[in-house]
């Protein structure tokens, strides 16, 4: 089977997933995988170089096509060109998997026979005129699939997509071996992490308005900052403004690998605004934390089927800073963490996920014509 996957960058949390999956289908199942990105017409297309070489030396081809992402005509053709030089046009088991609905387009207007899009969310603050465009884009598709239940509902209510199906993202477990050391010392402040881009979607400005409330209920507690991004200079300034922040919040700038470091803490807290199904909480579980996250997306699934944790309401640094108190006073952080390693190694393995994947990849091959 060739497969083509058609994505706007390879960076981040989906970028990681797509290339542990382009991998797993090389290796694992013999795939002919390549791997299409937008080139960067407005320099928010800044894919992560190291994953581009980790696919190049694990023999998937990656390429450059025009865009594949902005909602203009004229761009969606010359990214549909560019992938159509690509596209054989002479053999039946052939799929195209767009991470994205202009994706989804851009390749089906390049001639894609067998089309599969991966709905990986969008931000709820998008202007309403996009839901049209979606609704025609995932029309388009043989299949959709999304990594949670609350995408597949919003797919179905929207987009009259009631067939689409659920497959978590996943990563690759050989690349996340559990962290068995015990993290807190007694006498040591108890040391919360986040992990991810400094941006207003991931909702750090609000990670940051809740400490002052958890101190009122446990004063040594520290926030430690993993990441950058666009906010990160007016972040660091709230931190800096409040009353006794200063080693209290601490940023550690971009990691490489995090997940080496997650050791260091001792619960992960993400308070995104809105989301798919983060793999940087993935990571945490996978480290044995627990964690607290908003009801965006796809967290609540992962919280609560792992009964690792808490969620709180969106846009709420009171309600966060109680589901943090929460878990940070309860006597079972270390049975939550456990039980988040457990789940996530259960959940997430990669192998698993391009085993489902090879379901829906056949299955849309051989569905009936319209």
């Amino acid at each position: 089977m060739k497969v083509f996957h058609v994505i706007n960058h390879l960076r981040m949390g989906v970028g990681r997933y797509l290339a542990d999956l382009a991998m797993e289908q090389t290796r694992g199942l013999g795939y002919e995988v390549k791997v299409f990105t937008s080139n960067d017409v407005d320099d928010t297309f800044r894919s992560d170089p190291g994953i581009a070489d980790e696919l190049e030396n694990a023999g998937v081809e990656t390429k450059v096509v025009g865009d594949v992402f902005h909602r203009k005509l004229e761009s969606l053709s010359g990214g549909a060109s560019g992938l159509a030089e690509h596209l054989p046009q002479d053999r039946e088991d052939v799929v195209v998997h767009a991470h994205g609905s202009m994706a989804a387009a851009a390749a089906r207007f390049a001639g894609a026979k067998t089309l599969v899009c991966t709905c990986h969310g969008w931000s709820m603050d998008r202007p309403e005129e996009f839901d049209l465009q979606d609704a025609m884009a995932y029309q388009m598709c043989d299949v959709v699939t999304t990594p949670s239940q609350f995408w597949a509902d919003r797919l179905a209510n929207l987009f009259h997509r009631a067939d689409t199906r659920v497959i978590p993202v996943g990563v690759n477990l050989d690349n996340f071996p559990t962290h068995h050391e015990h993290r807190k010392r007694p006498g040591d402040p108890l040391k919360i992490v986040t992990v991810c881009e400094l941006t207003k979607r991931k909702g750090v400005d609000i990670l940051i308005n809740a400490m002052p409330y958890v101190w009122g209920s446990v004063e040594r507690c520290e926030l430690h900052i993993i990441g950058g991004g666009e906010m990160e200079r007016a972040l660091k300034a709230r931190a800096m403004d409040m009353t006794g922040a200063g080693p209290r919040i601490v940023f550690h700038g971009e990691v490489q690998f995090p997940y080496e470091r997650l050791g260091e803490f001792d619960l992960f807290c993400l308070a995104s605004r809105s989301d798919t199904m983060p793999v940087a909480m993935i990571e945490a579980m996978l480290a044995g934390m627990p964690v607290v996250g908003t009801d965006v997306g796809g967290i609540r699934e992962m919280v609560e089927s792992a009964g690792c944790g808490a969620v709180a309401q969106p846009e709420s640094p009171e309600n966060l800073a109680l589901a943090i108190v929460s878990v940070i006073s309860s006597d079972d952080m270390l049975k939550m963490g456990t039980l988040a390693n457990s789940y996530a190694r259960n959940a997430f393995g990669i192998k698993n996920i391009a085993a489902r994947l090879d379901d829906v990849y056949h299955n849309a091959i051989n569905k009936p014509s319209q």
